[in-house]
């Protein structure tokens, strides 16, 4: 369904702003923005606490989720909606995202002023996230749990370039024998990896 105003998805208009329950009884907190893209909030609580500590809080990722996949999220209680609210103030800030094609060592940085070309090993974009589109259900609370706690396992969530160079690594070395998970020659190693 789409808001009649603007031929946005209802679920996606700018300023909505949902409570996401994890299976730890955590609740994590996201808002749309203007591209429709969802800002998640580092900050969990065991409840819901006030619209105002919500959006104070600092941004912990930025990323782009099925907007059929937040319905069924919130069919299945997992999303709560809160209400529609002024974009939060970090949120307003603008935020580079990678485009990685495939088989390639050059990505493209998009922002809000155009896009520039450079390689994936570039040390200014490793905490970028990486452009994708996530499930509401299947991937976001994994990915939320990942980033808040940012703890030894947390890269196989993916989303920013480094934590992808990381899964690619991994899988080189889980499966050497397969044509698609070998790194190219100049492939530059993460330090965790070598």
């Amino acid at each position: 369904m789409v808001d009649g105003r603007n031929n946005t998805p209802k679920n996606l208009i700018t300023g909505t702003l949902y409570a996401i329950s994890v299976d730890e009884g955590w609740y994590y907190y996201g808002q749309v923005m203007s591209d429709q893209r969802i800002g998640f909030f580092r900050r969990r609580d065991r409840a819901v606490v006030s619209i105002e500590e919500i959006l104070s809080s600092e941004i912990m990722s930025r990323v782009s989720v099925f907007y059929d996949s937040i319905g069924r999220a919130i069919k299945q209680e997992i999303w709560q909606k809160l209400g529609c609210y002024d974009l939060s103030e970090h949120l307003v800030k603008p935020w580079e995202q990678v485009h990685w094609s495939v088989g390639t060592l050059n990505v493209t940085v998009w922002s809000d002023k155009g896009s520039r070309e450079t390689r994936i090993d570039d040390p200014a974009i490793q905490e970028l996230e990486i452009s994708a589109v996530w499930n509401a259900i299947d991937h976001i609370p994994k990915r939320l749990e990942a980033d808040f706690n940012d703890g030894p396992d947390s890269w196989r969530a993916g989303g920013t370039v480094f934590r992808e160079r990381l899964i690619k690594e991994d899988s080189a070395v889980r499966f050497p024998n397969i044509a698609h998970h070998q790194l190219p020659s100049d492939w530059v190693f993460t330090t965790a990896c070598q």
